[in-house]
């Protein structure tokens, strides 16, 4: 029984968790398109000496931008998708049936606050946090468990 019960929690966590997952994933995009821009600066014109070959900068140079173009539609790709599975986890959120616990489950995995930050949000210890976020999981797992409108499974990784 209370292995049954774990693994519905930790399934219930899995699946609020893929916005958090996802919401790093796109943090890594923001920072390798950073990088890659600060790489193209680099690729530029040396000035007060003469080039003889001016085609292999501007090639290089042509190759970080196409670089660059593909990670923004990759990230963009990310953010549509980010947009996407937030509005669904907010709508299961939304049928959980007690206020406190819709707020727990909102800041954590919709906003990403860290367990202290939520306690803090919420002006509770982070004991209580915990117990209430346990409520809230026992509150969660009938509503991703039941047939009804379309909940995604766990895939944290989805590309």
């Amino acid at each position: 029984m209370v292995t049954s019960l774990r693994k519905e929690f930790d399934a219930a966590v899995a699946y609020l968790s893929q916005a958090r997952t996802l919401n790093m994933r796109i943090d890594a995009g923001f920072e390798r398109i950073q990088q890659l821009r600060a790489l193209s600066e680099r690729r530029t014109a040396v000035y007060g000496r003469e080039r003889v070959r001016a085609s292999g900068a501007a090639d290089g140079r042509m190759d970080v931008v196409a670089r660059i173009v593909d990670a923004e539609r990759e990230l963009d790709a990310q953010i549509d998708q980010m947009i996407e599975l937030k509005e669904e986890i907010a709508a299961v959120i939304e049928r959980v049936p007690d206020e406190r616990m819709r707020a727990l489950l909102e800041f954590r995995y919709l906003n990403c606050c860290t367990w202290d930050e939520v306690a803090e949000r919420m002006n509770y210890t982070t004991r209580s946090i915990y117990n209430l976020h346990t409520a809230a999981l026992q509150a969660i797992v009938p509503i991703i468990t039941t047939p009804g409108p379309a909940v995604r499974a766990a895939t944290c990784c989805r590309a």
